[in-house]
């Protein structure tokens, strides 16, 4: 047998039993991900002494490149993955932006920085935490902007593709599976990917799991990546809000203690996952998605995203 018909044969074989066990094919997306974000960010701290995993330093336009270079491929290999293994016909994951889904990213962005940040904004007000430099103070105007929109668009970038990867590509490959393992075994995954750069601690990782899980029920509830995604945006940038990291989008350094350190987080998340389960819980899973959305699917569809 020649040897591309032999390679033909294992590539057919292999999908054959990726379809068959798709908790693999999830394992190979994530692993897929992950090589691709060892190599692109060792490569751009090679190149330029910096770090930008996780924000550490200040991009310059060799790290900007790496990290658009970096999410298109996250991106594109998920959708790969998922297109090969779930078939043509597989449903759509939600991706083609929209009128109606820049409506679900607003709303996401504002419930996320609200149920994120409120600790924030009650230790402001109390007087516990007070402000030490702000954005405005520390750059001129050119500066300021620069920084905006840099911060913005790394953090919406970096939510889109996380929603892509951990929640739209699993959760298609799982539709087969019953709803708990579907919300908890991506949200699992995400939580434990954050302690490759940090220590374990229990309150994080159940507030991440938390997280993960809310993500994942707004994904069901609207059928798209973008109320998950503006949460998550919303989420990160009430984290990094008086971080001091303007490349990153914060608006203003704080010191003091934050109110309810140790168990707002995983109060906020809990209450809204049982909010936003409640939602999806009546809606029964059999209400037909509005005009607009069918047709945004339907362009999905044919595209296979």
């Amino acid at each position: 047998m020649p040897s591309s018909s032999r390679f033909g044969a294992l590539a057919t074989s292999a999908l054959a039993f990726l379809r068959r066990h798709d908790w693999l094919a999830f394992l190979l997306q994530q692993v897929l991900v992950f090589i691709l974000a060892f190599v692109l960010l060792q490569g751009a701290r090679l190149l330029t002494g910096k770090s930008i995993h996780g924000g550490k330093d200040m991009m310059g336009p060799v790290e900007f490149v790496a990290m658009l270079v970096l999410f298109s491929a996250m991106m594109g290999v998920s959708v790969w993955v998922y297109r090969e293994v779930a078939g043509p016909k597989a449903p759509a994951l939600g991706l083609v932006p929209g009128v109606r889904r820049l409506g679900h990213y607003l709303v996401g962005l504002a419930l996320g920085l609200a149920v994120a940040g409120w600790p924030l904004f009650v230790s402001l007000a109390s007087g516990e935490m007070r402000v030490t430099e702000t954005l405005f103070s520390r750059f001129e105007a050119t500066g300021i902007l620069g920084m905006l929109a840099l911060g913005t668009v790394t953090l919406t970038a970096n939510s889109i593709v996380e929603e892509v990867t951990s929640r739209a590509v699993p959760f298609q490959l799982f539709r087969h599976r019953a709803l708990l393992f579907r919300l908890l075994v991506p949200a699992l995954l995400f939580a434990a990917l954050h302690l490759a750069d940090e220590p374990f601690r229990l309150g994080a990782f159940y507030s991440r799991t938390l997280a993960g899980i809310v993500f994942g029920l707004a994904y069901l509830l609207t059928r798209d990546i973008w109320l998950a995604s503006g949460l998550h945006t919303g989420t990160n940038q009430a984290v990094l809000l008086a971080s001091g990291k303007w490349h990153m989008g914060a608006l203003f350094l704080a010191s003091g203690e934050r109110f309810g350190s140790a168990w707002a987080d995983s109060v906020s998340w809990t209450l809204l996952a049982l909010g936003l389960g409640w939602m999806l819980s009546r809606r029964h899973g059999g209400a037909r998605a509005p005009r607009a959305e069918r047709v945004a699917g339907g362009v999905e569809a044919a595209a296979g995203v």
